[in-house]
């Protein structure tokens, strides 16, 4: 008698577990505030719990300079795997700034509560000296039946050229984030190599902009890529890419001024490519102690992606349809070697 009283008592506890989670969820989505993230598609399907989109967003991976207080312990202490694994599912949480066109760009990672501000609350997924892995409960949107497919085949343009999902999440106060609903981007990025060397390494590529809106868009083309960035993909688990970094995070550059053959305007539907040489200096890379090189030169096995960015509160220039300038961060699929994701 008393075994049947505590086996209906264990799961009259868990039936309250998960109706205090349904409730959470849906105070947070009638309450909470309304924010936006920016994020891509990865694999529509899974036949065990019907179409959805998964998704990945710059978060997920953090890097070791973008984590405080307790999480650098984790990094110093998570030198194998047992170690590594000791780590999993930990609390953490996400810090963001917003934007005035109201999406989250995010500033850094903790595991102690921010008790103020924009916040995301998750779990370590995986954790090295480089960086942390981790999930926010974001990662997934259901969709209707057939509609994956059309996600996918959006993201698998047979141009190269991706359109991200900005994602509209409700975000309550205590960092639990709940998605709403999507929207396609009004501008997609495609990259191309175009040149490589005797290893098979890039020399050139192009990256391919695509106004995927209803009105004309503009974008920046300052020559050889500017104004983007190279963002590192390290996927090493030790220590021996933590300091592989492009040059320009090193050594900020300094932007030129603005001038009116350099603002490109789109029509809806029209693209525009830029070229980049990889062989530039200005496009190196510096690997631990070894002095700048070329991507063509770099002998690990380090991915790298192109970031547009033209700041939402940068200041209207004055030159021909600035107005009508796209603001906002757009990255590009990585690259591996000669190889794009």
């Amino acid at each position: 008698m008393r075994k049947t009283v505590l086996i209906w008592g264990a799961v009259a506890l868990q039936l309250l577990v998960l109706l205090f989670m349904i409730v959470e969820r849906e105070q947070v989505i009638h309450f909470g505030k309304t924010v936006y993230l920016r994020t891509r598609p990865v694999d529509p399907i899974d036949p065990f719990r019907g179409q959805y989109v998964r998704l990945s967003y710059d978060f997920n991976r953090i890097p070791s300079n973008a984590c405080r207080d307790g999480l650098l312990a984790i990094l110093t202490s998570a030198t194998n795997y047992q170690q590594r694994a000791e780590w999993k599912d930990h609390r953490i949480y996400a810090v963001f700034s917003s934007t005035p066109d109201g999406f989250l760009d995010f500033q850094y990672a903790t595991d102690l509560p921010p008790g103020t501000g924009i916040y995301l609350r998750g779990r370590i997924d995986q954790a090295s000296p480089a960086h942390l892995q981790a999930r926010f409960g974001v990662e997934a949107f259901f969709v209707q039946q057939g509609q994956g497919q059309v996600i996918e085949a959006q993201r698998s343009r047979a141009d190269r050229i991706r359109i991200p999902l900005n994602m509209e999440a409700a975000l309550g106060p205590n960092g639990i984030a709940v998605l709403k609903g999507y929207q396609w981007a009004p501008l997609g990025l495609g990259i191309t190599i175009t040149a490589t060397n005797a290893q098979r390494r890039p020399t050139a590529l192009t990256l391919a902009f695509l106004n995927n809106s209803s009105k004309p868009l503009a974008i920046l083309d300052q020559g050889n890529g500017h104004p983007c960035r190279l963002v590192s993909q390290q996927q090493d688990w030790g220590n021996s890419l933590n300091s592989a970094r492009w040059v320009g995070e090193i050594q900020p550059r300094v932007h030129p001024s603005i001038r009116d053959e350099e603002v490109i305007l789109l029509q809806p539907q029209a693209s525009h490519t830029v070229k980049v040489d990889l062989l530039n200096p200005e496009w190196y890379v510096v690997a631990g102690t070894n002095p700048p090189q070329s991507l063509a030169n770099l002998n690990l096995p380090a991915g790298f992606r192109f970031e547009y960015d033209f700041s939402p509160t940068s200041p209207v220039p004055p030159v021909k349809n600035a107005n009508a300038l796209w603001r906002g961060k757009l990255i590009s699929s990585a690259f591996w070697g000669w190889s794009v994701d």
